[in-house]
This record gives C-alpha cells, structure tokens and sequence, in this order.
C-alpha cells in the first residue's frame, strides 16, 4: 500500500504540468472563436453615378445561399463573420465583389452593364444595336448551336428561342421539323416562317414537306445547309417581320447570316463528330403464349376461327419479336472542315461538310454533302462587293415511312418468323392477322429521295456619303429532287 501511494504521488506534479498545458494551448483557439462571433454588417448599393440606391440587388455570402436583397432605398443589413466576402449582382449591373473584413457599414457602386445592348443584331434592312431594335426580337449564335447536335438548322431553334416552337414530326433522319413563330396562325394557309440566308429568301411555299403528294416527315431545302456554317439566327416578330418583307412575313422571319472570313492569317477548323445511336424504348406487345391465349379466348366467344397451333399456349415460347428484329444500334457521323483569312481588301471563307446518319430503323437514314463559299472585296474606298454561295447534295432513304415499317412490326403476328429454316423471308400465309415481313421490306425495297441545292447572292455596297450607304443585291436559289422507288 505504502508503494502504491508514493507512485501516485510522484504523478500528481506532472497532471497538474499537463493541465496547464492544456490550459495555455487553448487560450489562442478560444481567442480565435472569439474574433469570428458574427456581427451585423449594414450596407448601401448606389450606382456609379450619383446617390441612387438600387432596390432589388441580390447580396450573397460567396460560397454559400446565405444573403438578402436591397430594399427600395439599396440598403441591406446581414449578420457576418469578420473577413466574410459578399457578391452583388443585379440585371443591368456588372456583379462585383467585396471583402468585407471587420468592417460593420459597407458602400459599393454598381456600373452598368451596356455590353449586351451594344451587340449589333440582323433585321431586314441591315443591321442595329439592340437598344434600337423596337419590336421583339430573338438571336442565337453559332456558339450556342455547337452546344447540340443538330442536323438541320431548325433544330437548333428548339429550345433557345422565345416564343418559337420547334417540333419534330417525324423520327425519319433528316426531317423537316414544323417551326412555329408565336402559335398557329392559320387554319388553311401555311403557318411556316420565311426564312432569309444571307438574302435569299426561302418563302413558306417551298417548305412543303409535300412537294410530290408523298407523306410528311421528309427534308427540305433548309436540310442542305451546314449548321457549322451559321453565324447567327435573328428571329424577327411582329412588325419588324411584316414592316420589310409585308404579307410573306406574317409568319415571323428567320434571318441566317452565315460566316465570313477576317483580315489575317489563314485559319483552319476542322469538326469531327462520331455519336452511337441507341435502340428506343419498345412499345408493350403481347409474345407468342399471351396472343394465343387471347386468340382462343376470342374463338370461345365466336369472334375469330379457331387455330390448332395454339391449342396450348403453355408450350409455346415468346415467338419473334418484331422490334428486336427491326430496330438496331447504329451511328452517327460528322465531319466539317473551314478555312477562313484573306486581307485588308478582300477576305474569305470556305467549308465543306460530310454527314452521315443512318436510322436506327433498317430503311432509314440520311446524308449530306455540303460546300460553301463567302468572298467580300474592298475594290475601292467607296464599293465593296461579294459573293455567298452554297451548294449541297442531301439523300435520305425513307423505306420507313413509306412502307409503314414501324406500324407493321406493332401489328405482326409472333408467330411469323423473320426468316424460314430454307432462308426465305417469313410472310402472311392463309392464316388470319399475319401481315407483310417489316424486315423484308426494309432490306430489299430502295425507297429514297436525293436533293441538289444550289443558293447564292452577289451584293454591291456603294458608300455615297459618311452615313449613307446603298446596298444592291441579287439572289436565287434552286433544288433538283429526283424520287427513286423499287
């Protein structure tokens, strides 16, 4: 006992040691804690000139959701940690931060943000900043339909623009998607806009997607255009459509301004694009056992004949399953090459474009082959001249709509096979609800449609005085489209 006491003893110094260790180890972080207890931070937004408050800015904590907006005198009041940083942002208003540090009464000045409003947009007569542009208005650059991939340009609408809606009619590659500016606004007439590329206008009567009495869904003249090549897409409403261009924009027009080349060095671009396309969602159908099942519940009330093979369902397997044999994963391609440079008097831009989808359907697909050429000379101080010219070459196979693929593999009979053991096709036989093979008829019909596009303008600007400028121009375009069937 003796012994365990003197140890215990001779320990006591040295907890006591710790203990105040401790002690004075703690004492900074307790100081530290101290020094970030939150205090109430009072603040004024006023604009760079003058002694405005600006009501509404949003003031964040950065980093964080934490923070409050300004009251209709630009004061705000939140309660911060000592070097806490806040960001102000406000429509009209370039964001800016501040360190708030350990002060408790914050002023900041908010500049203007007039970048937006400076960018020059296309309407019918030229061009204007937006600050003159009265009427609604609507632009999507190139950046923006790089985002996507699209194979035509009106896809690229889809989404990005205000009051136009863009939808697509069909699931045939290469389809003519229906634009519509501002709801329908027809019962009987067309309801297309018109569309204006680099001056040629492509009026709503040739966007049919009728041209030769076949069913919808097929390309149009638009198709044949590189989306690469787009500078950007103005879409004009109301009456900056109607003020230039009277009845034929009553629909909204479309302004496409491809792209031009810059004094410099040469510049090439080149875009390659290479995407699998997945198989879609199969549509519920009944297998081989459940349409038995059912046939003979229909003989049991005398509404079809009766048929020996499915006197028991049980046996029976799933049978063919026309989706699976129809539908397959396949690709996408895209490839586009652009070169563009030229001089102080004359500049340039070339491109050309190969793309290639094939339809996840047999049957389907669709091609394009695509050039363009942008030239623009200074000749003299007083005249420019130039040129825009496109020519493209689209095929498209369309054996799925007009044979009625997709709805033929729905209706189908399971137990007609794709293939008999000899290796014919699988048909209708005497038997009721069997219909022609949808896979057959993909594989050895040729149903498809080729278009040659050729559109093109030259233009003269003739300086007449400082601010006067005389603009002349001429423009056509034409298509070749052959329909081949057997």
């Amino acid at each position: 006992m003796y012994a365990k006491k003197q140890v215990h003893q001779g320990l006591l110094p040295m907890m006591k040691f710790f203990r105040l260790l401790m002690i004075v180890m703690l004492l900074p972080i307790g100081s530290a804690f101290a020094q970030e207890t939150a205090k109430t931070v009072t603040g004024s937004v006023l604009s760079e000139t003058g002694n405005d408050g600006i009501p509404g800015v949003s003031v964040i904590v950065k980093g964080t959701s934490q923070g409050t907006t300004t009251n209709t005198e630009g004061f705000f009041s939140l309660e911060l940690k000592p070097g806490t940083t806040l960001v102000f942002s406000f429509i009209g208003f370039e964001s800016k931060e501040l360190n708030v540090g350990n002060k408790t009464k914050v002023e900041i000045r908010m500049k203007e943000s007039i970048a937006n409003l400076n960018e020059v947009v296309v309407v019918g007569y030229g061009e204007m900043k937006k600050t003159d542009v009265s009427s609604s208005q609507v632009t999507v650059s190139g950046k923006d339909l790089s985002k996507t991939i699209n194979t035509s340009l009106e896809q690229g609408l889809q989404g990005r623009a205000a009051n136009v809606m863009v939808q697509q009619n069909s699931g045939q590659p290469g389809a003519a998607p229906s634009v519509l500016i501002r709801g329908l606004s027809s019962l009987t007439g067309t309801t297309q806009p018109l569309y204006v590329i680099d001056g040629v206008q492509i009026k709503p009567d040739n966007m049919r997607d009728d041209p030769n009495n076949r069913p919808t869904g097929f390309s149009n003249i638009l198709s044949s255009i590189n989306p690469d090549d787009i500078e950007t897409i103005n879409v004009l409403q109301g009456p900056s459509a109607t003020a230039i261009y009277g009845a034929v924009g009553a629909n909204g027009v479309v302004m496409i301004t491809t792209k031009r080349g810059k004094a410099g060095e040469a510049k090439i671009s080149f875009n390659s694009l290479v995407t699998i396309q997945s198989e879609p969602k199969h549509i519920g159908v009944m297998d081989l056992s459940q349409y038995a099942q059912f046939r003979n519940e229909m003989a049991a009330i005398g509404g079809t004949a009766t048929d020996p093979e499915f006197a028991d369902p049980s046996v029976l397997g799933k049978g063919t399953d026309w989706q699976s044999a129809l539908f397959r994963p396949t690709t996408l391609q895209k490839y586009s090459l652009g070169l563009s440079g030229g001089t102080e008097k004359t500049t340039y831009y070339l491109s050309g474009e190969y793309f290639n989808q094939k339809g996840i359907v047999e049957g389907s697909g669709f091609k394009r082959y695509n050039g363009r050429l942008n030239l623009e000379n200074q000749t003299r101080k007083w005249l420019k001249v130039g040129a825009n010219m496109n020519v493209g070459l689209t095929e498209e196979k369309v054996n799925t709509n007009n044979g009625g693929i997709i709805q033929l593999a729905l209706d189908q009979n399971p137990g007609v096979p794709v293939t008999n053991p000899d290796g014919s096709w699988g048909g209708p036989a005497t038997t009721q609800f069997q219909f022609t093979n949808p896979v057959m008829i993909s594989k050895i019909y040729n149903d498809y449609n080729r278009r040659t596009s050729i559109l093109g303008s030259l233009f003269a600007d003739v300086k007449l005085l400082k601010n006067l400028t005389w603009h002349t121009e001429a423009n056509g375009s034409s298509e070749f489209l052959k329909y081949y069937s057997y």
